[in-house]
């Protein structure tokens, strides 16, 4: 785990509400960090709120505790926050993957980007997040920490959206070249009750 993400970096923060916001990170030491939140953001943020500041890694998405100081006199859009605990990696592995049939159709989002969307196969599917098999682009199309959109279709079923970051891409020896594709959800997930839905629907069928 590395110490912290590079600064300029997007970061999400999770309040304990269950709300999640983007933010940048601009400064991180040892005791404080600094971020400056989307300006299309709606948080209401307070000084003394506990704030998740979140980033993904290889090791999953990695969590940092902190407690909200107070906000720069000229911009709210910037908060101060006291780091309150040790970071910890939130693990995919942790969650159960279902091996559910479905089809993803993952955006970059990034519209200066050639390719923008691409699609294929969901190899397995967490709460967490999904490991799919995309048919066209390369590996450096989706570097880790990379931001998307997905919108995820299982079993006839409507259409799940979800944002996330690329956990890693990598070429593999699968007869049809598929690029596998790792992606940690934004957490909590907006669609969260109905992704885990359909995952106890298919533990149920697997061990009924």
């Amino acid at each position: 785990m590395t110490q912290h993400p590079p600064l300029g970096a997007e970061v999400i923060l999770r309040d304990q509400s269950g709300g999640f916001h983007r933010a940048t990170l601009s400064y991180y030491g040892d005791a404080r960090v600094t971020v400056e939140l989307a300006a299309d953001t709606d948080a209401r943020f307070q000084p003394r709120d506990r704030v998740l500041v979140t980033w993904p890694e290889p090791t999953g998405l990695i969590c940092l505790p902190t407690q909200l100081a107070g906000h720069h006199p000229d911009d709210v859009l910037v908060w101060t926050a006291d780091i309150v605990g040790d970071p910890w990696p939130e693990q995919r592995r942790q969650h159960e993957r279902a091996n559910i049939p479905g089809y993803v159709e993952l955006y970059r989002a990034d519209p200066a980007s050639d390719q923008t969307r691409v699609d294929g196969p969901v190899l397995d599917l967490s709460e967490a997040g999904l490991r799919c098999g995309l048919s066209e682009p390369q590996a450096s199309m989706f570097k880790p920490s990379t931001p998307v959109e997905l919108r995820l279709s299982l079993g006839g079923a409507d259409d799940l959206r979800l944002p996330g970051r690329v956990l890693y891409a990598r070429s593999t020896a699968r007869a049809d070249k598929l690029l596998e594709v790792v992606v940690v959800f934004d957490r909590p997930v907006s669609q969260a009750e109905e992704l885990r839905r359909h995952i106890v629907l298919w533990q149920l069928g697997r061990d009924g």
